[in-house]
């Protein structure tokens, strides 16, 4: 008997997670993410579905989480790319838009002054390696979360236990049915 392959994850969570990477990216879309990282969990529900359709085999819960948290991986990684594009074809560059975002932070926070003053030291590469890193902290475990919730709402095969050793698949024929003596 041939064991047959498990779902694919890499293709799935590429395409799912450059999708809403990208999605994030764009200005007012991105916005959505601000609803509980709901493109995220998007990425996670579309690798889990990409998973379903393309196997033959059961996508299991964990299979369905990791697809997901990879999926929010890759758009936090396509979507700080993807923002540093947008913001220079604006005519912006990371410098002016850390300036910015800083500046704006000082309005809120009471020591924004000495953390204006730390961050503007930091190099602007450097910031954003770190905003992405971040990015994918926050953004895997939501990924996983829309993954999860995409196994419940795609996979509707049942689980087939595994055979015993040297017993085949094939369930026995079933008996005569049970009498019901009074």
């Amino acid at each position: 008997m041939q064991q047959q392959e498990p779902a694919d994850i890499w293709k799935p969570a590429l395409v799912a997670g450059s999708v809403f990477g990208l999605a994030s990216a764009i200005p007012l879309v991105g916005f959505l993410n601000c609803a509980c990282c709901s493109l995220v969990v998007a990425s996670g529900l579309l690798a889990c579905f990409m998973m379903v359709r393309g196997s033959v085999t059961l996508v299991t819960w964990g299979r369905a989480a990791l697809a997901g948290s990879l999926a929010g991986v890759i758009a936090a990684i396509v979507s700080s790319m993807a923002q540093v594009l947008v913001s220079m074809a604006m005519g912006r560059t990371v410098e002016e838009n850390l300036n910015e975002a800083i500046d704006r932070a000082g309005e809120f926070l009471p020591n924004a002054a000495e953390a204006s003053q730390i961050l503007s030291n930091i190099p602007p590469l450097i910031f954003l390696a770190v905003t992405t890193v971040f990015s994918m902290a926050i953004y895997a475990p939501f990924g996983a979360l829309g993954g999860v919730i995409g196994r419940a709402l795609f996979e509707k095969r049942a689980a087939v236990p595994p055979a015993a050793p040297g017993q085949t698949s094939i369930p026995p024929e079933p008996g005569p049915p049970p009498s019901l003596d009074i």
